[in-house]
């Protein structure tokens, strides 16, 4: 073997030992006689011989004698005393060492490696005379440096294996890229990995190598002996050097043999104290595994098992989150769907209500306004009763849709400069006469710097409204209710507080109170009527407005509810003279026997207006139908439209915008009447070319306002 075939620390290795050599024969100033040279060199262990120019040997010790079997006897060149396999090498070699040229080489004799330096001898004269050559038995450090070599290479796949398992989670792949590293790590024939499960049924989990492709993935392979399965669930491998003696009555052991395979390596794969396999190596030599090989293959074989077994937890884990993806995404379409059936069934509900509430309504109003005939006061009380019953499931069914557009998200709030002061007068006067008919007196303080507040004006009325009438519902005949308005600036808070002198709350049921549906008096013979609903409503109208609300109450002391929400005061500015305010002119009196256009599919709301607006001095012209609303508006132009949003044949939507489009008609005011209060319907309306939207039931005064107002300004 030549020196560029020699790893680097062979390399350095054998020149130490050419440099070690060639100082034990480094040339004398003239070659010593032939028994001084032999008694030295017989004192050395490596073999030396010395030849003439033309290779004959002429000397050599008794370390060459003992390796090569040389015998003074006998008389041979240097070619005929080594190994027939070196000579043919050695005879150009020792040419040009005789030449000049020394070198160095290694070769194997009996099973033994030795180094071999080959270097000329010069005389006193520097003339080359003879030639020598050495060896040295170099086995045990070339043994030593294969096993190093073969342990670099078996750490490095063992790390390439590592790597190839934490990269990649898919049992299949992990097993592929390990299968394929054994191989190069220990040569056989296949690397199977092998899935055992507990009924004793087994598997082909990845085959690499010969017959791969007859061994597919999922392939069953016959059971195990059940002595071998149960060894290996002690971690024992079951290990034949030579199938022809150890196949035993095994069929599958026999179709290998008849394959040609000699011996067979299987490691348990052991994970949690679970057998979850087991890795098998076959070769076609007999005892083609060595002691090192199985403890490699086995240490493989363990970190296979807890790989595969994380593995399948992270499938597991990734097939349940998946699971659980899907049924969120289905949670959500179904949630999506009841909202979007909660919302229909409240539209509908909302309408189908407050329809023949406005006929209520509408009747005891007409009648309030004596557009029959004259009342007595037993009459206009008992209607006083109707309306204020009819007002009242009205704001239970405003309550509901509320809290519904909450829970929906659908509360928009529009934010502006609001007159605190007007706000509280108009919340003080809606709840003024149900607390004059028990005596109950209703007072308002307003701090002067409480001007304004940022807010939606008419929430911020439904909280006032929603407190006073708690206020009022619980105070017995004769007690007192008040409204406070106060500025906290330091805190930048405006607080408006609702006392009263009423039952009071336990404190065990404050933390009742804002829950929705809920009342304290829960019983069926209950005292106090009501849904529950109006303190929830006031807490998510306040937090809407990023406020809050408290409560502070004891039993028979009254009650105190606070409203706070976010305030920035200004500077008082001093207050600028009231301006005179304009008298309210009346419609114009070729006004009053204007011609109204109403569009409405209900017989009682047509009774009802017919009846009301011809009282006060306007025609009125009925279409039940949206179809009929152009032509008809064309022949006979009217003053101003009435259109209901739910017809048949065309809704009100689109028959106000054909309206619209009809430069003859498109100036004529429109009032959208309906039941449609959902979140969206009045913009609908508007954004269709309404110019005023009220919601049903339809007090027939702010009707016969609206009308005078809408054709007052046409007049200007």
């Amino acid at each position: 073997m030549d020196m560029d075939d020699l790893t680097n620390a062979t390399r350095a290795d054998l020149l130490d030992e050419i440099r070690r050599l060639r100082g034990r024969v480094a040339a004398p100033a003239r070659a010593p006689d032939a028994p001084d040279l032999a008694a030295w060199f017989n004192s050395v262990s490596d073999a030396i011989f010395v030849t003439d120019l033309d290779g004959r040997i002429v000397h050599w010790n008794r370390a060459a004698e003992q390796i090569y079997c040389w015998s003074r006897a006998e008389s041979r060149t240097i070619y005929e005393a080594l190994p027939p396999e070196y000579s043919a090498q050695l005879a150009p070699l020792y040419r040009a060492a005789l030449a000049g040229a020394p070198s160095a080489h290694e070769i194997t004799v009996g099973g033994d490696r030795h180094a071999v330096y080959v270097t000329p001898i010069v005389d006193a004269d520097g003339a080359i005379r003879s030639g020598m050559v050495m060896t040295h038995n170099i086995t045990q450090q070339k043994q030593a440096e294969d096993q190093m070599r073969r342990a670099a290479d078996r750490l490095a796949t063992l790390r390439a294996i590592d790597r190839a398992i934490l990269q990649v989670h898919a049992p299949a792949t992990i097993v592929s890229a390990v299968l394929a590293r054994v191989r190069e790590l220990i040569p056989c024939r296949r690397a199977t990995v092998v899935l055992h499960d507990p009924s004793g049924g087994a598997s082909i989990l990845s085959a690499n190598g010969d017959f791969a492709g007859a061994l597919p993935a999922g392939s069953p392979l016959p059971p195990l002996p059940e002595a071998v399965v149960t060894a290996m669930r002690r971690g024992e491998p079951d290990v034949h050097h030579d199938l022809r003696w150890s196949a035993g009555d095994n069929p599958f052991s026999h179709q290998l043999l008849g394959a040609g395979i000699r011996s067979v390596l299987r490691v348990p794969m052991i994970a949690h104290w679970e057998l979850i396999g087991t890795l098998n190596l076959v070769a076609t030599e007999p005892g083609a595994f060595t002691d090192e090989d199985i403890a490699i293959v086995q240490e493989i074989g363990n970190t296979l098992a807890i790989a595969l077994h994380n593995a399948r937890l992270v499938e597991s884990l990734q097939q349940e989150l998946a699971a659980r993806t899907r049924a969120e995404a289905a949670l959500v379409a179904e949630h999506a769907r009841v909202l979007r059936l909660k919302n229909e069934f409240m539209a509908t509900m909302s309408h189908e209500l407050r329809t023949p509430l406005a006929a209520v309504l509408g009747r005891a109003e007409l009648l309030q306004d004596q557009i029959y005939g004259p009342l007595n006061e037993r009459q206009s009380a008992a209607l006083r009763t109707v309306e204020q019953s009819g007002r009242h499931l009205l704001a239970l069914i405003n309550d509901i849709l509320d809290y519904s557009r909450f829970e929906a998200g659908q509360i928009a709030l529009d934010m502006a400069e609001v007159a605190v002061a007007s706000v509280c007068r108009d919340s003080v006067r809606m709840v003024a006469p149900t607390a004059l008919a028990r005596q109950i007196r209703l007072t308002s303080t307003l701090d002067q710097l409480a001007t304004t507040v940022q807010a939606d004006g008419r929430r911020l009325q439904q909280i006032l409204v929603n407190l006073l009438t708690n206020a009022v519902k619980f105070t017995p005949n004769g007690g007192e209710v008040g409204l406070e308005v106060r500025g906290d600036a330091a805190r930048q808070l405006m607080i408006f507080a609702v006392r009263d002198t009423g039952i009071g709350i336990a404190e065990p049921d404050l933390g009742r109170l804002f829950q929705p549906f809920v009342q304290i008096d829960s019983r069926l013979s209950r005292q106090y009527e009501g849904t529950g609903l109006g303190l929830a409503l006031v807490r998510r109208l306040a937090e809407a407005h990023g406020g809050s609300v408290s409560v502070a109450s004891a039993p028979g002391q009254g009650s105190c509810f606070s409203v706070m929400l976010p305030w920035h005061p200004r500077p008082a500015e001093p207050a600028a003279p009231p301006e005179p305010a304009a008298p309210a002119l009346p419609a114009p009196e070729n006004q009053r026997h204007a011609l109204i256009l109403l569009v409405e599919d209900s017989e009682t709301n047509i009774e009802v207006i017919a009846d009301y607006l011809p009282a006060h001095g306007y025609e009125l012209a009925v279409v039940r139908d949206g179809g009929e609303v152009l032509a008809l508006a064309r022949n006979t132009p009217p003053a101003l439209i009435l259109m209901d949003i739910q017809l048949p044949v065309m809704d009100g939507i689109t028959a106000t915008q054909q309206i619209r489009a009809d430069p003859a008609l498109r100036d004529i005011p429109i009032v959208a009447l309906t039941a449609l209060v959902m979140p969206g319907d009045r913009e609908r309306c508007l954004e269709a070319g309404a110019d005023e939207y009220l919601a049903k039931p339809i007090s027939l005064r702010t009707l016969l306002a609206t009308i005078e107002r809408l054709l007052g300004r046409l007049a200007e």
